[in-house]
């Protein structure tokens, strides 16, 4: 959820919001959201003021400091790239590519990144032996779930600027890139796997 939004004044209309937001996390669905860019006089904002079980991103800059207009970091969970992101064109390459920022775009990041983080959890998933698989299969099962995630990012070392809020996912997939070219398929999907296995380190 790329955005964010003050209380709506309405009782009805809030409690409606929170409720959606709520059945969201009972249904077991990862929620990602926006910080509000209002700078340190910011208020708690929709959706992250509904539940503690959801992921408030605040935008960094490529140095991994949190952008003076986040406001404080502690009101974020993590920050991601949100200053002059490039983000490419429309399909067929209808519109050119340029450059964003903010909050909203730190959060497709991080969504991006527990996309990604669930995929390695799959493919580990498909290469266990048969006597690990029940193990496995449980920790991908809990990868799906706030606490799961939370586990996963926090096994992903941080930078020492933006009170340890970006993650160094360089140092996860970073060397796996370089080596995709000089690996097999089938050596390939194991490196795959292998990083979901550290990913899920933390998890029971």
């Amino acid at each position: 959820m790329s955005w964010s939004m003050l209380p709506p004044e309405n009782d009805a209309e809030r409690l409606d919001l929170e409720n959606a937001i709520l059945d969201a996390n009972n249904a077991g669905i990862l929620m990602f959201c926006s910080a509000s860019d209002k700078g340190p006089k910011q208020t708690n904002t929709y959706p992250s003021k509904a539940t503690n079980k959801i992921f408030t991103i605040g935008a960094a800059n490529s140095s991994g400091a949190t952008m003076a207009y986040v406001g404080n970091p502690a009101n974020v969970d993590y920050t991601f790239p949100g200053d002059k992101v490039k983000v490419d064109g429309g399909p067929m390459g209808t519109t050119a590519s340029e450059l964003k920022d903010g909050s909203s775009v730190a959060t497709a990041l991080a969504a991006g990144l527990a996309a990604l983080i669930l995929y390695c959890a799959q493919v580990r998933v498909l290469l266990a032996p048969a006597q690990d698989k029940e193990k496995v299969q449980n920790q991908f099962q809990s990868l799906k779930t706030y606490d799961g995630m939370s586990s996963a990012f926090s096994a992903i070392s941080t930078t020492e600027q933006s009170n340890h809020k970006f993650l160094k996912v360089w140092g996860v997939f970073g060397e796996l890139v370089k080596l995709k070219d000089q690996k097999s398929h089938e050596t390939w999907l194991e490196l795959i796997a292998d990083v979901g296995t550290r990913l899920c380190s933390k998890i029971f």
